[in-house]
């Protein structure tokens, strides 16, 4: 019987070597795998945790406290925009969407244009945190977009761009106008009108 050659041994060291790149391949692709459920649960897990918040922050916007609505509108901007799937249908089943459309429709009343009272500070916080979570909600299912025009929204952005308010509200107020014409050629059109 033939020894074997030093080329044998070769093809026979290269088919290991391709062997044990393979199980590594396997080995990495499984641990991605891992790492990815570990972080999809490790998401769904904060989600859960902020939507039982949200019934907290809902809650203060139904306070007669300027600074508690502020703090609750706050939270469920901040609910809309922190997570890779928005949960709007969770916001809107609270029945808060109302509550924010309103909020655009609030006037100041200031005679003196050079400075805000406190109050009116307060007030553009809570139309600036109104207008981004609507906008956040505007860009979603139709469903949720048709909803918001049906309560108002478009005319209340609207009356935030005829009024006195920070360019942070017109950057949203204008995102969200954008977010409702973007979904139908209706929706479009009512926006234009």
């Amino acid at each position: 019987m033939d020894e074997p050659t030093k080329e044998h041994n070769k093809d026979k060291n290269d088919e290991e070597d391709k062997d044990n790149e393979d199980d590594k391949d396997d080995e990495d692709a499984e641990n991605e795998k891992d790492e990815d459920s570990k972080e999809e649960k490790r998401n769904d897990l904060r989600l859960r945790m902020a939507l039982r918040g949200l019934k907290k922050c809902v809650n203060a916007t139904k306070s007669d406290n300027l600074d508690m609505k502020i703090w609750g509108v706050r939270g469920i901007r901040q609910l809309l925009c922190s997570y890779e799937e928005i949960p709007v249908k969770e916001v809107v089943d609270t029945e808060v969407v109302p509550f924010l459309v309103s909020i655009l429709f609030i006037k100041v009343e200031n005679k003196d244009k050079s400075s805000k009272t406190p109050e009116e500070i307060k007030i553009h916080k809570l139309q600036f945190e109104a207008a981004w979570s609507l906008t956040n909600i505007a860009g979603g299912e139709s469903q949720y977009t048709l909803k918001l025009v049906q309560l108002g929204c478009v005319e209340g952005f609207v009356q935030l761009l005829k009024s006195d308010v920070d360019i942070e509200i017109v950057d949203h107020v204008i995102w969200g106008l954008g977010n409702i014409a973007g979904d139908s050629a209706e929706l479009r059109d009512k926006v234009l009108h």
